[in-house]
């Protein structure tokens, strides 16, 4: 999300004031929306593997052979994409918190 957010009125600090302001107000409404998302899909994906592990010990009881294979770990792939997933929404949230900066920075100039 790099698009800068640019308003050029001359002579009307009051308009431009409140554009600012209304800009940094959806910018933190944006930076929880995303944070909830991240939140969310955290839970989703520790739920899928706390199942994953209570059906491996379910197997490992019954079955007790699972400790001589070596590297022997189900689900390595999907924790990879999901780890992915996590980098990205970081980057995301920097940008926002870039812009916000810079919103802040041009309020107080005023």
């Amino acid at each position: 999300m790099k698009s800068p957010v640019h308003v050029q009125l001359y002579g009307s600090k009051h308009k431009r004031k409140l554009l600012l302001e209304s800009a940094k107000s959806a910018i933190y409404t944006i930076q929880n929306l995303r944070n909830l998302e991240g939140i969310r899909t955290e839970k989703k994906t520790k739920i899928t593997r706390l199942k994953k592990l209570l059906l491996q010990i379910k197997d490992a009881i019954g079955i007790l052979d699972l400790k001589d294979v070596p590297g022997f770990r189900p689900g390595m792939k999907q924790e990879e994409e999901t780890k992915e997933k996590q980098k990205e929404t970081y980057r995301e949230r920097d940008s926002l918190a870039a812009d916000l900066e810079e919103i802040e920075r041009k309020l107080n100039s005023l």
